[in-house]
């Protein structure tokens, strides 16, 4: 799931609100590398750096053989609550 949400409820000071992406991943993901990347722009998700624009709140909360984990966009949204998130999976 995804929300805009104020920098107080991510630990954050200030007034500011983000994009978060939340997300259920199996505990067990041998082989598999997961992480969030996050840009201004659809065409901005492909550029390496949107992996370093995605930071994980932690820790992620346990669910049986799941866990939550969080990613907050490190730019503040504008009134207009632009931005993309999303998650990656790569073969390890």
């Amino acid at each position: 799931t995804s929300e805009v949400v104020g920098a107080g409820e991510l630990g954050l000071a200030g007034g500011d609100r983000y994009l978060t992406l939340t997300a259920r991943l199996r505990t067990d993901r041998a082989g598999v590398s997961v992480f969030a990347e996050a840009a201004a722009t659809v065409e901005g998700l492909s550029n390496p750096a949107a992996a370093g624009n995605a930071i994980q709140i932690t820790p992620t909360v346990p669910d049986g053989d799941f866990e939550w984990a969080t990613w907050y966009y490190a730019t503040p949204v504008a009134s207009e609550e632009t931005g993309f998130m999303r998650l990656k999976a790569v073969a390890e």
